[in-house]
């Protein structure tokens, strides 16, 4: 079951925790010190202005920090004891820069290192195999970090699989305007090699875009039908254009050509990447881009 972001609760808040439960004990990251940097000042602050002990005892015990020590006490700027006393949300982190970074740019940087290290794990042994507690330990990430970024796995490979396909597609774009003029067979041969080539030149990216992201769930199945679906209209759209310009003249099966050349594009690297032994990146690339070709135009010397 997916579990819910975790965020730190706001410190006016009441807590009523279950103590029949043991506390969690979370990951911990390179980055995981300025937890206490940022939840401390607020607990003692609570103390200091008359915020009742064991509240804010409680409120450490949950958030894994050493509780302070001595007797609640009245003050000028906060309530009666016993209360804590109401600070603007979020007043402690915005104020505060660690490393000399912001929040924003940290957890920029998580979701980086959280990145590559579901790219080897996925793509080298699978991404059924692999727990969320692993793979925070190979990014360096704690596991609160990484419920603050995505709400489960499966969303760690979403946005995974999202990163690789829009950088294949910024290269198809940049293909498409380079080659502005020329012929369908031209265009499409290079737009195929743009899409294919940088996920070829890595197994990994590879495996994920073609293997792993197949039957993760409805969800997951959804996105990547979404974005099969783009690519065929693409080339759908290159195909009409070339009809218009009287470069082809057969009208009635454009869809079918490009769902023949996507269905065979997810079969051919599904087997290149999970065969030892396999032909190079370069050869399979330049063999289906022949394919391609042939699918869609209807003859490889047509370029």
């Amino acid at each position: 079951m997916a579990r819910a972001p975790l965020h730190p609760p706001e410190p006016d808040v009441p807590l009523l925790p279950d103590l029949r439960r043991p506390p969690v004990r979370e990951a911990r990251g390179e980055d995981d010190d300025d937890r206490d940097d940022v939840l401390r000042p607020g607990l003692d602050e609570q103390v200091g202005r008359g915020g009742d002990l064991r509240q804010v005892r409680v409120r450490a015990h949950l958030h894994g920090q050493r509780a302070p020590v001595g007797r609640a006490r009245s003050g000028r700027s906060g309530g009666p004891a016993g209360r804590p006393a109401r600070r603007a949300a979020g007043a402690v982190t915005e104020a505060r820069r660690y490393g000399g970074q912001s929040a924003a740019e940290r957890d920029d940087a998580r979701r980086t290192r959280l990145r590559e290290a579901a790219l080897e794990l996925f793509g080298t042994q699978g991404y059924a195999g692999v727990s969320i507690d692993r793979l925070c330990s190979a990014a360096k990430v704690s596991t609160r970090h990484f419920y603050q970024l995505h709400s489960n796995k499966e969303d760690m490979l979403l946005d995974l699989y999202a990163s690789l396909t829009t950088g294949s597609l910024e290269d198809v774009v940049a293909s498409l305007r380079r080659n502005e003029g020329e012929t369908i067979a031209v265009r499409l041969r290079d737009a195929v090699g743009a899409y294919l080539r940088p996920l070829l030149a890595d197994p990994r990216k590879a495996r994920i875009a073609f293997v792993e992201i197949v039957g993760v769930s409805g969800r997951v199945e959804e996105r990547r039908l979404q974005f099969r679906n783009g690519i065929i209209a693409l080339v759908e759209a290159e195909t009409t254009e070339a009809i218009e310009r009287g470069e082809l003249t057969r009208t009635s099966d454009i869809r079918f050509r490009a769902l023949a050349m996507v269905g065979a594009a997810n079969v051919i690297v599904h087997d290149w990447s999970i065969h030892p032994g396999r032909r190079s990146a370069g050869a399979l690339e330049k063999a289906f881009c022949d394919l391609a070709v042939e699918l869609v135009v209807g003859r490889v010397d047509a370029i």
